[in-house]
């Protein structure tokens, strides 16, 4: 049954025609809810009310009422979702004359720094990687050469992805690598990461060159000059 008022069309139109998921509609008609009570309305309130109260200032007056209490920037940003959906729904059945919250900035979410591995964790991988390299198996060489040369080095994961055969200087220790902008610099490289990319250069990626060529009969220019293959064959990104 269609609710007569504009907050319960609003709320059938979520259901039935958008396919929303019963958790984001519940948190549209929440979040929707609050504001009209904030604005001193009932979930009954008619057109006439809705046009004299819904205002670009009051929206504003309710995100920043919100901030003030502590709401983290992802509950003003959802928050300001929820009544846009309201508000775009409302000016688009004539409810509304105009939009009120089109003009209003979005709220970016919190920015949360990545966590980082310890020195202690780092080690843990780096020789969990080299017992697997003891394997010979040709993928488990090559990520323990991966990872040594990204901890030793401290390049990029897209730069490594670009690296060609040469590009690591056994005899000098060194990596030279091509970044952003097209520049190549010259790092230094730990010797237990020349040794890991040894290993790869020497049996690592050989078994990987002739499986593949076998496979495919045919030889992939791409990875020709890789350094680093994926088990098909091209170079690894």
């Amino acid at each position: 049954m269609t609710r007569a008022q504009p907050f319960g069309q609003w709320l059938d139109s979520l259901i039935h025609s958008r396919g929303l998921s019963e958790h984001t509609v519940r948190a549209y008609e929440s979040d929707v809810r609050a504001y009209l009570d904030y604005v001193g309305l009932s979930e009954d309130a008619g057109v006439d009310q809705l046009q004299a109260t819904l205002t670009t200032r009051s929206i504003r007056s309710w995100l920043a009422s919100g901030v003030n209490e502590g709401a983290s920037r992802s509950t003003t940003a959802r928050r300001m979702s929820s009544l846009r959906a309201f508000t775009s729904w409302a000016h688009h059945h004539d409810i509304l004359p105009a939009d009120p919250a089109a003009i209003l900035a979005s709220a970016r979410p919190d920015q949360l720094l990545p966590e980082i591995v310890d020195v202690d964790g780092a080690r843990q991988l780096l020789d969990y990687a080299a017992g697997q390299a003891q394997s010979q198996d040709s993928v488990a060489i090559r990520n323990w050469a991966i990872l040594e040369l990204i901890y030793s080095t401290g390049m990029r994961v897209g730069e490594l992805c670009g690296l060609d055969i040469g590009a690591v200087q056994s005899g000098v220790g060194t990596v030279r690598v091509l970044g952003k902008g097209k520049k190549e610099r010259i790092v230094p490289c730990g010797q237990i990461a020349l040794e890991a990319v040894d290993m790869w250069l020497t049996h690592g990626r050989p078994e990987i060159v002739e499986r593949t060529q076998t496979a495919n009969k045919t030889s992939r220019a791409d990875a020709r000059h890789a350094l680093f293959l994926g088990v098909r064959g091209g170079r690894i990104d």
